[in-house]
């Protein structure tokens, strides 16, 4: 019996239970809580990569303590944001581009993106949420080497946009296309745009630069590209094939893909003297097809060759004409006695046909062409050319260098010529060019040997067709990666101090045994993730993003000139990063202020553009010390990437501006005094007159006023009669001790009575 009542009840408690107790609502689910994230995470750029840095959480999102033995492990991942360069140049990887449709996948073969494709198109394009501005970038550049395709087109979508069309086919009729709107209604909308392919030689890439401002649909935030090439012979079905003759692969091998704003403004600092040549030629090209292009090894632009060589830099120089300019070139070239440097001040003139020119006597008669004589030393030296001084004798005194060559011509015995160039820097007869000298420099030898190295490494190979090239190695996509797990006990790679965890990545992880490389110029967003032993994880992200860029060096001979209520700054470009490679990336200069030295916030006083090297800082008030500090900013995402401050200067506005001196100052001989009148605008530091008297013209004069004349007016009661006086009148301001104006036009007066 007790059986049974047992039984009763616990049949009566599970009703209750799924009754909810006879309480109204759903039952109660239990919340599992969940790791709060961490904390203060930050990152910092050094030459040798990223360090991340941040604090573990403390609590559960309920509130419930979490101790560092409940954390199993902190996952740390990574992924790479849009392009921060605003282009690809695939020197590693292919950067987040792929093939699309029936396009075959692509494969990275020495820098370059290879793919084909048997249809009647082949298409591949770019990471998707590249967020560009159409109206910043106005042109795209592209090089690249293409086989049976005759037409290429620019395919893109944009943020409102997202729908790509790539139907090439599309045609204007102008039967059917009458009227503007049938116009609009077919074209208006298209996001494409064709451009003309050249014919390619077997191992060479064309350069295209496509302008798409005028596609009415080039607006907005860009988000994704394509590259899309027609197939001169697609294949085709099998009821066409009896008419078709041929089937062919339409091939793209794409080099690089660069954004630019305008024509004019393609040209980067980098490309810009003083030119180093520490990692590659830095613009620096030949237009020699049939010889070897210059190549840049260990700081030493290197040329070689038998018949005559030019080296030209890269278009679009703005350097200015004066004076104190001067061409300064450390180079050895192992024959030869004479060498030519070659100036273009008109970026529209023609650049010569240099491979024409074969008598050295012609280059001599050119005015263009500024002659080198060169040392018959073995090692390096230093040539300087006093260029502002040969172009004032020719009366050009102004205007700017737009584009430099070098000009070797052949030797009259011909032999191999190495030539070896260290840097070559225009600035003023003032700078001291000998600090970019570098003295463990590669010999003549170690060159050419580098030389045969670099053709193997880095030949294209265009002519091995795509199913000839080696299998494409697993490359990592642009989503995040998981780079490390760090468990709290055993942090490993990562170290734990005062609390807080930090973990280098220097781009050596390993993800799926792919490497997970780090690439300069590339911006990275990083996360962090908690997991405790319950494989719980946190709900709330926790990441930092930072734009990858060697920091470069602060501002140098930053000095203060002060003036009236202002203080003037001034500094120069720097040119090298902090581990001594030239900058790629300056963004601009952050400019600090502060009352007390060695003291200022974290917030700058004003932001700059790299092209500025000067800032006049207004509205102050004289007789007040201030310094300044300023900071070289390679990104505007955050300070990591900033210089060091620079050192400290401090200057007192002071006015030294004299105002203006008094005009149409005239005077009268009336009962025996001198009566003299002038006019001027009293400026609100005006501190009165000074009113001066000679008997000569020329000098002599003396001051007859004691204390400031208020007035433009002054009787001069000392003045004896039947005497010639002279009069000068200076104005004053405020200051102490005053400035005083240049003195008035004189104004004469004869002490002659009247009868």
């Amino acid at each position: 019996m007790k059986q049974i009542v047992t039984i009763i009840l616990l049949i009566i408690g599970v009703l209750f239970l799924l009754m909810g107790c006879g309480k109204k609502g759903d039952p109660i689910e239990p919340v599992a809580p969940l790791p709060l994230p961490v904390q203060g995470v930050v990152a910092s750029v050094d030459a040798q990569g990223i360090t991340l840095s941040w604090t573990p959480p403390t609590e559960y999102d309920t509130g419930k303590q979490l101790e560092s033995g409940d954390i199993k492990k902190f996952v740390v991942s990574r992924k790479t944001e849009a392009p921060v360069t605003k282009g690809w140049e695939f020197t590693t990887t292919n950067e987040g581009w792929s093939a699309v449709g029936k396009t075959a996948p692509i494969k990275h073969h020495k820098g370059v993106l290879r793919t084909t494709s048997t249809q009647s198109k082949l298409f591949i394009r770019s990471q998707d949420a590249l967020a560009l501005s159409a109206e910043q970038n106005r042109y795209i550049r592209l090089k690249l080497w293409s086989k049976n395709t005759r037409q290429g087109y620019i395919a893109f979508i944009t943020d409102t946009m997202t729908n790509w069309d790539i139907d090439s086919s599309l045609e204007f009729y102008p039967a059917v296309h009458t009227s503007y709107y049938s116009y609009q209604n077919a074209f208006g909308a298209l996001k494409l745009k064709s451009f003309p392919i050249s014919s390619s030689a077997l191992d060479t890439a064309q350069d295209y630069m496509i302008d798409m401002s005028t596609v009415p649909t080039w607006k907005g935030s860009i988000k994704q590209i394509g590259i899309l090439l027609q197939n001169e012979h697609p294949e085709v079905t099998e009821s066409e094939q009896k008419e078709q003759t041929e089937v062919t692969e339409v091939e793209l091998g794409l080099d690089r893909v660069e954004f630019i704003p305008a024509i004019a403004q393609q040209l980067s600092p980098y490309q810009a003297p003083p030119w180093l040549f520490l990692e590659d030629t830095e613009g620096w090209t030949s237009p020699q097809t049939k010889q070897l292009l210059p190549v840049a090894y260990n700081g030493v632009l290197y040329a070689q060759g038998t018949m005559p060589i030019i080296l030209l830099s890269a278009p679009g120089q703005a350097i200015k004409i004066d004076k104190s300019l001067q061409a300064q070139i450390r180079m050895q070239v192992t024959a030869g006695d004479m060498a030519y440097l070659w100036l273009q001040r008109n970026a529209d003139d023609k650049i010569p046909d240099f491979q024409k020119i074969s008598e050295v006597s012609a280059l001599t008669m050119s005015s263009d062409f500024i002659p080198i004589p060169l040392s018959k030393t073995s090692d390096f030296h230093v040539y300087t050319v006093n260029i502002g001084e040969l172009l004032l004798a020719e009366t050009v005194s102004t205007g700017t260098i737009s584009q430099i060559g070098v000009f070797f011509p052949q030797v009259e015995v011909p032999q191999r010529r190495h030539i070896m160039i260290d840097y070559i820097d225009f600035s003023s007869s003032e700078a001291d060019a000998a600090r970019w000298t570098q003295y463990a420099l590669p010999t003549p030898a170690e060159l050419e040997q580098w030389v045969q190295t670099l053709k193997i490494e880095q030949d294209p190979e265009f002519f091995i067709p795509y199913g000839g090239l080696p299998e494409e190695k697993k490359t990592l996509p642009v989503t995040s990666v998981k780079l490390a797990e760090i468990s709290p006990q055993h942090p490993e790679p990562a170290t734990l101090e005062n609390g807080q965890f930090f973990l280098k990545d220097t781009g050596n992880f390993l993800v799926e045994d792919n490497p997970a490389p780090l690439d300069y110029e590339a911006r990275y967003t990083y996360q962090i993730d908690v997991i405790d032993h319950k494989k719980r994880t946190n709900k709330q992200l926790s990441t930092v993003t930072v734009d990858f860029f060697r920091i470069p060096q602060n501002p140098q001979h930053l000095t203060a000139t002060p003036g009236d209520e202002k203080i003037t700054l001034t500094w120069e470009r720097p040119v090298l990063t902090v581990d001594s490679y030239k900058i790629r990336q300056l963004n601009g200069y952050m400019i600090f202020r502060s009352l007390e030295s060695g003291v200022f916030p974290q917030t700058p006083l004003i932001r700059v553009p790299a092209n500025t090297t000067a800032f006049t800082d207004t509205n102050l008030s004289n007789g007040v010390t201030y310094y300044y500090t300023i900071q070289s900013v390679a990104s505007t995402l955050s300070k990591i990437s900033n210089s060091e401050f620079s050192a400290e200067v401090s200057a007192v506005p002071v006015d030294n501006i004299a105002p203006d001196a008094p005009e149409d100052v005239v005077g009268v001989y009336i009962g025996n005094v001198v009566k003299l009148y002038w006019s001027q605008k009293q400026p609100r530091d005006f501190g009165g007159f000074y009113v001066y008297r000679s008997e000569t013209a020329a000098n002599g004069y003396t001051k007859i006023t004691i204390q400031p004349v208020l007035t433009a007016s002054y009787q001069d009661e000392t003045a004896e009669p039947r005497k010639r006086y002279y009069y000068r009148i200076t104005a004053i301001d405020d200051e102490t001790p005053p400035n005083e104006s240049e003195p008035s036009d004189m104004a004469v007066v004869d002490t002659l009575l009247l009868d």
